[in-house]
């Protein structure tokens, strides 16, 4: 017999026929408590985690814990709260019911979780449903204020609540009911009816041992007859299933259904249902295209077209989440300016995806960086389901997920992506959405009438002091041998060393921003001395001034005289 409150507490008994041929979590009943951590593998496991791990059943789209990591919260450390000691205090409502149902391990339970939202009346439910099961006596212990029970219409709380003899069912057998139970009660002329209270002349059917509800209809007998219930009435007609039905048994109710797996499947907004090996599989109607090219052109997945000539990283494309089932992915990229060029142009393009990072450099063709390692292709990654190839001039990503991505390693970029994705993205390719003239909104939501402001919205911090929403060709620049030159040891890289003479300096002073500082202006100055000897001096105060101790090496490192002034902070 299984017992259950709906709520978190179950109670299941047995006859002493299945000694010692049981498993599971309620162990091998065999009157021994020593060995009821048995694995199905026949193996004691003296930890409980895994002894629950090993009777684990694996469910299609179910994601669960047997352990507290993974984030799942773990029981607090600190004392029991006050309010589980009802549980077991001597002059409490429990008192009675100690003798047959020792209270300390239900005590310890409530202790575990806490007394936080329903926690702790969760706790006292299953104690006194373990003791009225077991003959214990229990004083009225819920009110208006603790734990009260709410019931049903045409019904109310009792501590020892009829719920067995007067109900529709008992009418036409007299049941065996237990001696008390706590829960809810019909209020006079009213019998239960599956939860509900309702008057005697609106009870069900019982046939056969099953009880039909009043109103309810089913279809019996492999579909052959439809039958209803109507104030205790039951009748039946021959029936049987239409063409393209069968008869079958869904989430345990029999009825007609049609053969077509698609009628009971529902598909994103942009997708089409179709049968693939006898299942419902949804397909994507179209595709879309963003790209850009030259100095740079863009146009967005809505056809919306516009130029921009920012040389900083932008959120090409992503995800919003607004659609949790749709894989999750991201494309930054990153522009330059070139030499004797008015216009800036695609530098590199960071693709996150399946727990990946993919870099694409610009005139690095044939190549790419994966998780910041250089890989030649063609690769694959996760299993086959991100391909990367090379085809003439023009690199490939193709995914599984809908994601295609074009480029030609130096000014052309393209992603098509399919229709799944259909209003569920951001970014300066656009919200797809069919609107085009809603492109130019920003990740708060707010739409622009200004394409820089618009997507300087969409920037990211990338630390390059060289980053331009708004630039041409008069714009300051470092070239690519001038930033690894100066943020090398001998200048600036001294100032991020983690074992130079700042090291000490780091947790209580960022040096990222100080660093990117003294990148701009040294590459800036060419190199001059007294501009780094500054630019360092400058953290130094900072450091001085949050309490940080700097190693007076640093001048001899850097090469900066004893007579280089320090800025006083502000």
């Amino acid at each position: 017999m299984v017992t259950y409150d709906t709520v978190a507490g179950a109670i299941i008994q047995l006859p002493s026929t299945y000694k010692g041929v049981t498993g599971g979590l309620c162990g091998n009943y065999n009157d021994k408590k020593e060995d009821d951590f048995l694995l199905p593998s026949g193996l004691q496991e003296p930890s409980v985690e895994k002894f629950a791990a090993g009777w684990l059943v694996v469910q299609e789209g179910v994601k669960c814990q047997t352990g507290c990591d993974g984030g799942l919260k773990c029981p607090p450390t600190s004392g029991p709260p006050p309010a589980c000691s009802i549980i077991k205090s001597p002059k409490g409502p429990f008192a009675q019911c100690h003798a047959v149902v020792p209270p300390q391990e239900h005590f310890e339970e409530c202790t575990k979780e806490g007394e936080g939202g329903d926690a702790l009346c969760r706790h006292l439910q299953t104690y006194v449903t373990f003791c009225q099961a077991s003959g214990g006596l229990v004083s009225s212990w819920r009110s208006d204020q603790f734990c009260p029970l709410t019931c049903p219409a045409n019904s109310h709380y009792e501590l020892c609540a009829d719920t067995c003899s007067s109900t529709c069912d008992s009418l036409s057998e007299s049941p065996k009911c237990p001696l008390c139970q706590e829960g809810c009660q019909c209020d006079d002329g009213f019998v239960f009816d599956g939860g509900k209270c309702v008057l005697l002349e609106n009870c069900g059917c019982v046939v056969d041992g099953h009880y039909y509800k009043s109103g309810q209809s089913v279809m019996l007998g492999n579909c052959s007859e439809t039958c209803s219930c109507a104030a205790g009435v039951f009748t039946c007609k021959n029936s049987q299933c239409k063409e393209g039905q069968q008869c079958g048994l869904k989430n345990g109710v029999m009825d007609c259904y049609s053969t077509d797996p698609c009628e009971d499947t529902e598909c994103r907004e942009k997708e089409n249902c179709a049968v693939m090996n006898n299942k419902a599989v949804c397909v994507a109607q179209s595709k879309a295209y963003c790209w850009l090219f030259g100095d740079p052109h863009y146009s967005t997945f809505d056809g919306q077209p516009f130029s921009f000539m920012g040389t900083c990283s932008y959120i090409l494309v992503n995800t919003t989440g607004k659609d949790p089932t749709l894989p999750q992915f991201s494309i930054q990229t990153k522009n330059e300016l070139r030499v004797n060029s008015k216009g800036s142009f695609l530098k590199s393009a960071n693709i996150d995806l399946s727990g990946h990072r993919i870099t694409i450099l610009s005139g690095q063709r044939g190549t790419v960086e994966i998780d910041g390692i250089r890989s030649a292709l063609p690769l694959s990654l996760e299993y086959d389901s991100i391909r990367i190839t090379e085809s003439g001039i023009q690199g490939t990503i193709q995914t599984d997920v809908g994601l295609k991505i074009t480029f030609d390693w130096t000014a052309f970029f393209m992603v098509t992506i399919s229709s799944s994705y259909y209003d569920n993205l951001g970014g300066i390719c656009g919200n797809y959405n069919g609107n085009k003239a809603d492109d130019f909104t920003t990740p708060t939501g707010v739409l622009s009438s200004n394409t820089t402001a618009w997507v300087a919205s969409w920037s990211v911090g990338d630390g390059d002091p060289f980053c331009w929403h708004v630039c041409n060709s008069n714009c300051p620049t470092c070239s690519d041998a001038d930033r690894a030159l100066y943020t090398g040891p001998k200048y600036c890289g001294l100032m991020t060393d983690r074992g130079g003479p700042f090291e000490q300096c780091h947790k209580k002073v960022p040096v990222k921003e100080f660093a990117s500082k003294c990148l701009y202006d040294v590459c800036l100055n060419e190199g001059r001395q007294e501009v780094l000897c500054e630019a360092l001096a400058n953290y130094v105060a900072e450091c001085q001034q949050a309490g940080a101790v700097v190693s007076p090496l640093w001048r001899k490192a850097s090469n900066c005289p004893l007579d280089c002034p320090i800025p006083q902070p502000l």
